[in-house]
């Protein structure tokens, strides 16, 4: 066989392989080697800055460093003394934590100030309840009672729930009502002759809580 005949050959086959796996497979393929081969010129390049830097560890530790990795950070700091290089990372620690104590106290300020901003009201408040009257002819709640405001800030729009229980215990009607009034901070305020709206003719007993209040 000549070798034009071979050649040609060649090229019928070559031709063959690449329509029977497709041009992506030689494509992935040559992708594979280009990868597989910077992989392996890096990992040499690591060994070999590796074994360098290893040998530097016996003086940078007999020179008072921990090893070669801090000396070569003391020496871009500007440090050749292993000593005064341990003072100076004692002492960027030492800002470090305290940027971190104060950054803490920061975001637990504004969480309690959140806290503060959006808690209810009423769980610095009292009720006292002091004496009530039938009006209406026996048919209408009166009701007295004094509003104690322990929050920083004054208290509006306060919301009291009235029971009224016959003798018996039996409770016989509920009234919510609202005063709009205020209360100044840290003060009480009584409120008398509330008509908190129709009760049992037979309520014997009866006695308010404070519901809700804003600010």
């Amino acid at each position: 066989m000549k070798i034009s005949e071979r050649a040609h050959d060649w090229d019928v086959l070559t031709h063959q392989n690449v329509r029977r796996r497709g041009i992506g497979f030689y494509v992935i393929a040559g992708a594979a080697l280009f990868v597989g081969s910077f992989l392996a010129a890096a990992a040499v390049d690591f060994y070999l800055t590796e074994r360098a830097n290893q040998a530097k560890n016996p003086a940078a530790i007999a020179a008072g460093f921990t090893d070669f990795n801090d000396m070569d950070e003391a020496n871009a700091a500007g440090f050749s003394d292993a000593v005064a290089w341990q003072r100076e990372k004692a002492e960027r620690a030492r800002l470090k934590e305290k940027e971190r104590a104060d950054r803490l106290a920061e975001e637990e300020k504004k969480r309690a100030a959140l806290l503060e901003a959006t808690r209810d009201p009423t769980d610095r408040m009292k009720l006292r309840n002091g004496s009530w009257s039938k009006g209406g002819f026996g048919s209408v709640g009166m009701m007295n009672v004094i509003i104690t405001n322990d929050n920083n800030f004054a208290v509006k729009d306060m919301t009291i729930l009235c029971v009224f229980n016959a003798k018996s215990g039996t409770t016989l009607s509920e009234r919510s009502y609202t005063i709009y009034d205020t209360v100044d901070p840290k003060a009480s305020k009584a409120f008398r002759n509330l008509n908190v709206g129709f009760i049992d003719s037979q309520s014997a007993r009866a006695g308010c809580s404070l519901v809700s209040a804003k600010r």
